[in-house]
């Protein structure tokens, strides 16, 4: 469809096809990108096949950069690695941004360069270091993490295998990208998993919903592979040299501990094991007085805080029937520094005593990836709300509480059902209309119209009769109305994104 050279700028590209009008029509596009090789140049290619009717037809190609409207675009696609590092790697990048500013969470699923973990380069979204940083840069967000780390019978670390992926949505308002396969040649473990990201304005989020069936007996204690066994893993690399002086961790209703990093750690050791996430979900861990020591004064790269998120925790093993919904967590030992201090991974594990996973058993967890400011002078984006909290709540763990607590909002919704609470998914019973409100949200909530018969919908807000007899009107927001369509070949069926901005509001 298309082949653009030296693109204003590929970080955050999104193509869509639109009818002559320029509404999107839900035309799949396949994009791939490279900005490593000198020789080829920054490119952005997008390939397509073009319903091609008796008679004429006019297309219009739009291509979004750094805002779709109002708000900071979404986008997932393939980054080309050729030229990386001169030719040291190969393959391909998972790359997702928020906006054109800077990446936001990267993926190597085939281990064509991280040779050891999936989750690589974390980033945040408009922030900058200080009041006076420069702005509109790329950032620090503390680098790496994994999805299933496990090995085999002779404790050989079980990789990737047979990887498929599906690129459903590369965005601009809510990507989704479907990932297939195997852990290890013998297929050990079936995967199924399913990443996205967001349009917003405060900060950076990346969904990852993890769906693990295991094929064959595999043991699981914490010391079976020498950076512990788990599902899931917040950290990696010690090249930055991140100190982690303490842990908080909690659930829906609140805080339940601030692990204070003790001295007298040895690397590559647990500092502890599976600590059980007790009470109601979801559960959170937030990294917020994290700090990079390998930041010096000179540099004006603008830093920023992780945590996460586990919106659904769900494992069932099949010999004994037990099912397991409240997470378990370790604390993984990266490096330790002169000082005392240490870097620490967070690890989800199953819960004390399940060692091991049998043919059958299963463990589904979806969890949300989160990049914050430290302070409210190093965010410059344009969410008053969200500036207001953090100057409340400079680099505290009730931000990530904040987001637990809006975005686990009550939804009510008359013809369609919800396939996915945040992001909110609805699956559409009636072809003609749904009404739906939610209770609360944080940022801009994404929310999808699975199941439409076309693409000529349009999203409204319902403002009631009132007791003096004004009739209910259907107030229309042209802002609110940008969307992405996608159409679902499998079913003949479209799908329609929007995002609401819902800070301030207490329901819409």
């Amino acid at each position: 469809l298309l082949h653009l050279n030296r693109p204003a700028n590929a970080t955050g590209c999104v193509v869509m096809v639109c009818d002559a009008a320029g509404k999107p029509l839900g035309i799949p596009i396949q994009l791939s990108k490279n900005w490593h090789c000198r020789e080829m140049g920054e490119y952005v290619r997008a390939f397509t096949m073009l319903p091609s009717p008796p008679g004429s037809k006019l297309y219009t190609i739009t291509i979004v950069y750094s805002f779709y409207g109002k708000l900071p675009s979404a986008s997932h696609a393939n980054l080309s690695l050729i030229g990386y590092h001169g030719d040291s790697a190969n393959g391909r990048w998972e790359q997702l941004a928020i906006g054109s500013f800077g990446e936001t969470f990267c993926m190597d699923v085939e281990f064509c360069y991280a040779k050891k973990n999936i989750i690589t380069d974390i980033r945040g979204l408009m922030i900058r270091k200080g009041k006076t940083g420069p702005m509109w840069r790329w950032t620090n967000g503390g680098w790496g993490g994994d999805w299933l780390n496990a090995a085999d019978g002779n404790h050989r670390k079980l990789y990737s295998n047979e990887m498929k992926v599906a690129y459903v949505s590369q965005g601009p308002c809510l990507t989704e990208v479907q990932y297939s396969g195997y852990y290890g040649q013998h297929r050990w473990v079936q995967l199924y998993n399913t990443v996205r990201t967001l349009r917003t304005d405060d900060f950076a989020r990346t969904f990852v919903d993890l769906r693990y069936t295991f094929q064959r007996r595999l043991l699981f204690k914490d010391t079976y592979i020498p950076d512990g066994t788990c599902f899931f893993r917040m950290g990696e690399s010690s090249w930055e040299g991140l100190h982690v002086p303490s842990i908080a961790y909690g659930n829906r209703r609140g805080l339940i501990k601030e692990y204070k990093t003790p001295t007298g750690l040895k690397p590559n050791t647990l500092a502890a094991s599976r600590i059980l996430l007790s009470g109601p979900g979801p559960w959170w861990v937030a990294y917020n007085t994290m700090k990079f020591i390998t930041s010096n004064n000179t540099s004006t790269k603008g830093e920023g805080w992780k945590a996460f998120i586990i919106r659904k925790y769900h494992v069932r093993t099949v010999n004994d029937g037990q099912r397991y919904s409240n997470p378990s967590i370790s604390l993984y030992v990266r490096q330790v520094f002169d000082d005392g201090g240490a870097n620490l991974d967070v690890l989800v594990t199953p819960p004390s005593g399940v060692n091991e996973f049998n043919t059958g058993d299963v463990a589904n967890i979806d969890l949300e990836w989160m990049v914050l400011p430290f302070h409210v002078n190093d965010y410059y984006g344009p969410n008053r709300e969200f500036r207001t909290h953090l100057l409340e709540n400079s680099r505290s763990w009730k931000t990530v509480l904040n987001e637990v607590q809006k975005n686990n909002y009550k939804v009510d919704v008359i013809g369609a059902k919800v396939k996915n609470q945040y992001p909110l998914i609805f699956a559409a019973v009636r072809k003609d209309e749904i009404r739906f409100s939610i209770s609360s949200g944080a940022g801009a909530v994404p929310v999808r119209f699975d199941g439409l018969t076309s693409v000529n919908y349009t999203l409204h807000q319902v403002v009631p009769a009132t007791e003096d007899g004004a009739e209910e009107q259907l107030k229309c927001d042209p802002h609110e109305n940008v969307h992405q369509t996608h159409y679902d070949a499998s079913c003949c069926t479209y799908s329609i994104a929007f995002n609401l901005p819902m800070d301030g509001k207490e329901k819409n």
